[in-house]
């Protein structure tokens, strides 16, 4: 099986490569692509932060595996700048420019790292 699924498949890849650094922050994921927010929340969430612009490693893993196919140099350093954060800070519920939030979370590393394991054995990475 592969990610993503259907005829929306090669636009999305395309939509991931030109909008990297849009959404792609030491190798972790905006839900919105820079500088974009929510107009309402459920709750209110300060722009930048928590479910409102921050940046995830939860989806990393699968963004990495989408853009390996036709952008491999691009999947290469989301891994390689997910892996050094985590080495460097920690893996944290989300961050954000000056803003770090929960660390030792553990999603944030389990839910990419199958896809890190291929890909960091595809790259040669440790």
């Amino acid at each position: 099986m592969e990610f993503p699924l259907g005829p929306k498949r090669e636009r999305i890849i395309r939509y991931l490569a030109r909008n990297y650094s849009r959404i792609i922050y030491r190798g972790q994921i905006r839900h919105l692509p820079e500088p974009e927010f929510w107009e309402r929340t459920l709750i209110p969430v300060t722009p930048g932060t928590y479910q409102n612009g921050a940046y995830w490693g939860t989806a990393s893993g699968w963004v990495a595996f989408a853009l390996r196919e036709r952008r491999p140099d691009l999947a290469a350093r989301l891994v390689q700048a997910l892996i050094a954060d985590y080495r460097r800070r920690g893996a944290h519920e989300c961050i954000n420019v000056g803003y770090e939030k929960l660390m030792d979370y553990v999603v944030s590393v389990v839910n990419p790292l199958g896809a890190l394991r291929g890909l960091a054995a595809e790259y040669r990475m440790d």
